[in-house]
């Protein structure tokens, strides 16, 4: 039996209802109008259910593939010239006396070595991390392992959202237990997805 034009209408906008919930309320529109180096606050209010992918599965392509344009978005590496203006001004807090410009550039090289995989929200959040309240080191001058290792962690829902789609693509269909579940920590749930996003060496794959 043919479905009738009200049946498809209800739908659509059933799976319009699903991909908002997959974006933080957000459409596909507003996802693709945004930057090229999406803000800070964007990525966390998009991605913020992400890591209960950990536990549940996509139910259709269109979800799938919304979340992978989320993910593309979400993944470009920073720039060079963006990576240098971010850690200098980082640094700026910490430095004392003169630096010479030789110096500078070799200290410049090595962050943007550790930092070339990395989009430029989740070092924007390392930044802050690093700078903020939470971090009982915050006095200290950062390393650039401080801020990759943190900028690790910050791509955990990436990674989870990465594991989801590789589910669907593969045919894997989670075990959902019957008996009520006890919900995930959100720091056990960091780290989950920080240890899955330690055995990826690039990014970008």
């Amino acid at each position: 039996m043919k479905p009738s034009n009200s049946e498809i209408t209800i739908s659509q906008k059933d799976q319009h209802s699903k991909i908002g919930t997959l974006l933080g309320g957000h459409g596909l529109e507003t996802l693709r109008s945004l930057p090229d180096h999406v803000p800070p606050e964007t990525v966390e209010d998009i991605t913020r259910s992400w890591p209960d992918l950990l536990h549940t599965q996509l139910n259709s392509k269109t979800e799938r593939d919304a979340l992978q344009d989320a993910v593309d978005k979400f993944s470009t590496p920073a720039p060079r010239k963006w990576i240098t203006g971010r850690i200098a001004s980082l640094l700026a807090q910490y430095f004392q006396g003169d630096i010479s410009e030789q110096m500078m550039r070799a200290i410049a090289d090595d962050w943007c070595h550790e930092m070339q995989e990395f989009p430029a929200w989740a070092i924007a959040k390392s930044v802050r991390w690093w700078t903020g309240r939470d971090n009982p080191d915050r006095r200290k001058k950062p390393l650039p392992g401080d801020i990759a290792d943190r900028a690790q962690r910050e791509l955990g829902p990436i990674f989870a959202a990465k594991s989801a789609i590789r589910r669907f693509d593969q045919g894997v269909v989670l075990q959902i237990e019957e008996a009520p579940r006890e919900r995930m920590s959100k720091e056990r749930a960091e780290e989950i997805m920080a240890e899955a996003g330690l055995n990826v060496k690039k990014f970008g794959h």
